[in-house]
């Protein structure tokens, strides 16, 4: 099971992506722990917080889902059961 995008979001750096990672922080709604992305997505665009935070979100699961599929691939329990 690949751990939560919630926990994904909690290792991003640099300034593109911050600012949206500092928003999710703070959100205590957030579905801190779903790897689903349409749970998310959807969450994200009903809340009118998120509205110019799209296009990095889609660029950060691009870059949680490649993540956990090179991972699962290399080292097969990177994400155990319940992460």
């Amino acid at each position: 099971m690949q751990k939560s995008f919630y926990r994904f979001i909690e290792s991003v750096k640099g300034p593109r992506f911050r600012p949206l990672a500092n928003k999710i922080y703070a959100d205590t709604k957030f579905p801190k722990q779903s790897s689903d992305y349409e749970e998310i997505s959807t969450y994200l665009e009903m809340n009118l917080d998120y509205i110019d935070d799209i296009a990095e979100f889609d660029d950060l699961w691009d870059r949680y889902s490649n993540l956990g599929t090179h991972l699962q691939k290399v080292v097969p329990n990177y994400f155990p059961e319940g992460v």
